[in-house]
């Protein structure tokens, strides 16, 4: 009979290598060499051969390129989810892919002007500065980001990504998300403190 933990390291490379780390109790260059395996295995490597022209993923940062905010349900195609979950899968920050496809992105990833209407965003870039310091958990300048971020914090303490629409309350998946990403920069940057005065009455 197979153990829980060996079915487990039968699986994809995002998840072996954080069995071996969590649960198998490996030593630290095991789980090193699992996680490299990211890269060019399985999921990881699925979502980064699915780069687009400059970089992004179904032709857009936050929403595909063909969605105009009509349509029911949300798209979950677009390039800031695929990041996401190359970061839950454990993809190196320092690996050549991560670094090509970050840097990619920062450069010709925006919020696209044909949804500008219902996301109320603009064409802005997502970074504002290809020379500044390194910042964030993939080590792209996330400082512009962050502001928006802050910016856009509702008055009940947390965020929507509907606020653009209209929405007033905050979201328990969008507020998470930022909390999350908060966290990573503060710990990255050494965040300054309405960074952490935020977090917390986010987390509150």
């Amino acid at each position: 009979m197979v153990s829980v933990i060996g079915w487990l390291l039968g699986g994809d490379p995002g998840i072996c290598w954080q069995v071996l780390r969590d649960l198998a109790g490996a030593p630290a260059g095991e789980v090193a060499a699992a996680r490299a395996r990211v890269e060019y295995d399985g999921w990881g490597a699925g979502l980064l051969a699915a780069e687009g022209p400059g970089g992004l993923r179904d032709g857009g940062a936050c929403f595909p390129a063909s969605w105009a905010g009509g349509e029911p349900g949300q798209p979950w195609t677009a390039t800031v989810h695929a990041l996401r979950t190359l970061l839950i899968l454990g993809l190196d920050p320092a690996s050549a892919s991560a670094r090509r496809a970050v840097g990619l992105v920062a450069e010709n990833g925006r919020w696209g002007a044909r949804r500008a209407a219902v996301l109320r965003r603009g064409g802005r870039a997502l970074r504002q500065r290809p020379d500044d310091r390194d910042r964030g958990v993939f080590r792209g300048d996330v400082t512009a980001v962050v502001e928006r971020i802050l910016a856009g914090r509702l008055a009940d303490g947390g965020w929507n990504c509907e606020a653009g629409n209209g929405s007033v309350r905050s979201s328990f998946d969008t507020t998470i998300s930022v909390l999350d990403g908060l966290l990573l920069f503060e710990r990255a940057a050494g965040g300054p403190e309405q960074v952490r005065t935020a977090r917390r009455g986010g987390e509150e």
